[in-house]
């Protein structure tokens, strides 16, 4: 049974993008999500930063174990009962999308693209100066080359970001996930129930 099966999403997007502090506010905010952080989850797996890591394994190797812990993850979450209807995001780190084997994740998971134009996240978010991205140049390089742009096609639900507040994408990002079923997105009859 494929995990597109349940209720489950990749949520992937540039270094920057606001990734981690989206998904964890969508779960905050509404009922029934459940948002784990694969670099947080790595990081604590392995007792060490995530950058360490990276660095000690290289970035193919690092996607290996990315792949090893998102299926340790998901099985995890369909075997609970706790988490038994709940829809869990998992917030996929940009070098855990770097490999080209990426696209394997795309073709098992239903995922989520937040975007947003390359120059609006690197002029707005500090920490892709402050990440050792160099410049503008060098981050649309890493960030939205050509093997990134084919992996974020394949991604079923997209909201772009810019100017938005976080509540602004969590509502965004919420509608459309409720709106998504079966691989296509429906338009419910009756959707004036408040979720909060």
């Amino acid at each position: 049974m494929s995990n597109k099966d349940f209720r489950i999403f990749l949520i992937m997007g540039a270094f920057g993008v606001g990734k981690s502090t989206i998904s964890a506010l969508l779960a905050k905010t509404y009922k029934n999500y459940r948002h784990v952080d694969l670099d947080e989850h790595i990081a604590k797996k392995k007792k060490m930063g995530i950058k360490e890591f990276m660095g000690k394994i290289g970035y193919e190797k690092f996607y290996e174990v990315s792949e090893r812990y998102i299926n340790e993850i998901v099985i995890g979450h369909k075997n609970y009962k706790k988490y038994c209807g709940q829809t869990l995001l998992i917030d996929v780190g940009s070098g855990s999308t770097f490999d080209y084997r990426a696209f394997d994740l795309t073709n098992e998971h239903y995922c989520v693209l937040l975007t947003a134009d390359a120059e609006y996240i690197y002029e707005t978010r500090e920490k892709c100066k402050k990440s050792g991205m160099k410049n503008l140049h060098y981050y649309k390089y890493w960030q939205f080359g050509k093997e990134k742009e084919q992996l974020y096609a394949n991604c079923v639900i997209k909201v772009d970001v810019a100017y938005l507040t976080p509540e602004q994408v969590a509502e965004q990002l919420n509608t459309k996930i409720k709106n998504f079923q079966d691989g296509s997105f429906y338009i419910p009859q009756n959707d004036s129930e408040n979720e909060g």
